[in-house]
């Protein structure tokens, strides 16, 4: 046993050493608690949240359920009680027919077990009885025509069930015959737009065609120009037949000579006119593709 002061330093020791180890307990879980109390409330009222949604959507269905079967089952039995009551009352009548056939057959049955038994009271009750109308009851039984057969359908019996089902598979067909044609009418306006802009190429290439011939044509004429020595009449469409220059007397014919010897030289050298291209050309190759087409600009061609 060891002395009183070991003792209390022994326990101060554990006392210490107990509340550093709460110290630093109490700092890991205010940590935790920093690190994930808001993340896992936030996460808890959205669980929760999602519950309480997940509940009135259910019941919801289930009320468009039971209302839904409601309906569908009254309209089953009011239609089922209507035909009942047709078929019900027309058998009633059939059965008033039967019973009074069966009556007369019992009434025959109690003359036969008579005579059988040789017993004349019984015999003469039967006969003050029966005797006299019995012929007339059978008469008026088989003049009086049965009770007409009535028509009840009972292919008009709704089958909810049934006709939802085949409602819902027409849906499904419906819907995926919608989305097939959406996706050929996709393809399709995708073809028509690719067709628009191989229409629109061919539309910008043909007018870059045309302005090129149309400054090849240009450039020529300027080049290319031709008057009469003698009068200095330019050469028109209409003077190119005319067989007399009427500036000299003897009736002597034009003579045609180019209005710039120098240009026509400078032309024959270069072979034809060195037009600039439009820096926005989408075709860079349509001076080849002019050159290939008009064999008169060619170095060797006279005029």
């Amino acid at each position: 046993m060891g002395s009183p002061r070991a003792a209390s330093s022994r326990s101060r020791a554990i006392t210490e050493v107990c509340e550093a180890k709460l110290r630093m307990m109490g700092g890991s879980l205010r940590e935790l608690e920093s690190g994930k109390a808001a993340a896992l409330e936030e996460e808890i009222l959205r669980t929760d949240a999602k519950l309480e949604e997940l509940g009135q959507l259910a019941d919801a269905a289930a009320r468009d359920l039971r209302e839904d079967f409601e309906q569908a089952m009254e309209l089953l039995q009011s239609t089922r009680r209507v035909k009942e009551h047709m078929l019900v009352d027309h058998r009633q009548q059939l059965g008033d027919v039967a019973e009074r056939i069966a009556a007369l057959r019992s009434v025959r049955d109690e003359g036969v077990k008579a005579c059988e038994a040789a017993d004349h009271a019984e015999m003469v009750s039967f006969l003050s009885k029966h005797a006299s109308t019995y012929s007339q009851e059978c008469w008026q039984l088989l003049a009086r025509p049965l009770p007409r057969s009535i028509q009840v359908p009972l292919d008009d019996i709704p089958f909810e069930v049934a006709k939802r089902r085949d409602l819902l598979r027409g849906a499904q067909c419906s819907e995926k015959l919608a989305r097939m044609k959406n996706e050929v009418l996709c393809d399709i306006v995708d073809a028509l737009r690719q067709e628009r802009s191989t229409h629109a190429d061919t539309r910008e290439y043909a007018v870059e065609v045309e302005s090129l011939l149309e400054a090849y044509a240009t450039e020529w004429e300027k080049r290319f120009d031709y008057a009469c020595s003698y009068c200095g009449q330019v050469l028109e469409a209409a003077l190119a037949n005319e067989p007399y220059c009427g500036a000299m007397p003897g009736r002597k014919a034009h003579h045609w000579v180019p209005t710039d010897t120098a240009g026509i030289a400078e032309a024959k050298e270069t072979a034809r006119p060195q037009l600039p291209v439009a820096a926005a050309s989408p075709r860079l190759k349509s001076q080849a593709k002019i050159r290939a087409i008009s064999p008169m600009f060619r170095a060797d061609s006279s005029v």
